[in-house]
């Protein structure tokens, strides 16, 4: 699968689980839209690090391992599906503007 087809189905199931967050009438409502998923992405990236202090914590205070990786992971997907939220909304064409910025980091960064 590509990440076309991820964007797609991820459109397609928001869009039916929510769809009067995507009634988009107006500017207004087009900003209440980003100011939401950013403020959620914010939350989820918030949950991530507290999991991987967490993690930190236990090594460092030599305290039981906890196994926090099932929760990092649910947290990192959680993270992605509020990214292609915002790239449905913005329209971004992920796979173009990925090679558009790999290109511009290869030219950064290996030089």
């Amino acid at each position: 699968m590509d990440i076309k087809e991820i964007v797609k189905i991820q459109e397609d199931f928001t869009k039916k689980a929510f769809p009067k967050f995507w009634e988009i009438k107006n500017e207004e409502d087009f900003y209440n839209r980003l100011l939401f998923l950013s403020v959620a992405l914010s939350g989820e990236v918030g949950e991530f690090n507290n999991i991987v202090k967490k993690i930190y914590r236990s090594k460092f205070f030599k305290e039981e391992n906890l196994d926090l990786k099932e929760k990092l992971n649910e947290e990192f997907i959680d993270i992605f599906i509020y990214l292609l939220n915002i790239a449905i909304l913005l329209e971004i064409d992920i796979e173009k503007e990925f090679l558009r910025k790999l290109e511009i980091n290869k030219n950064r960064f290996l030089k």
